[in-house]
């Protein structure tokens, strides 16, 4: 009996708290929000996608392309086979999915720099490598 009083005081404190601490959050974001609306910092970060995007295609069961890319860059993944495949990181970092032919398909590479494989999880003899950096 005692105890079911000790947890109801319990429970009743943190969600005060959790309700305060949100009406904090949102509106620190609305502060920043207000701060970004002139968006000059997004503008050029559009810019910089699109010059850095890099086209990988794939076609008699093999990769060609870009072997390089900037951190985060659009990679584009064509697959002009017959087959099915796909591009798929080894350590799992990126990954198409499934592209039939004359499918292509963007995905964002990662920012960390380094030499990242990858190959076709349909077909895994198909491998390939890209540095980003």
């Amino acid at each position: 009996h005692h105890r079911g009083r000790r947890r109801r005081p319990a429970l009743a404190r943190p969600a005060a708290r959790t309700a305060a601490a949100v009406a904090a959050i949102t509106l620190a974001f609305t502060a920043c929000g207000s701060d970004d609306d002139a968006e000059p910092a997004p503008e050029p970060a559009a810019e910089a996608t699109a010059t850095d995007a890099v086209e990988i295609s794939i076609e008699g069961f093999a990769f060609s392309g870009a072997t390089t890319a900037a951190p985060g860059a659009t990679l584009v993944v064509t697959n002009s086979d017959g087959s099915g495949h796909t591009l798929t990181a080894t350590d799992g970092e990126f990954n198409t999915g499934s592209l039939g032919q004359g499918e292509s398909v963007e995905i964002t590479l990662p920012t960390e720099p380094g030499t990242y494989t990858f190959f076709c999880t349909i077909h895994p003899t198909m491998t390939g490598e890209i540095t980003i950096g």
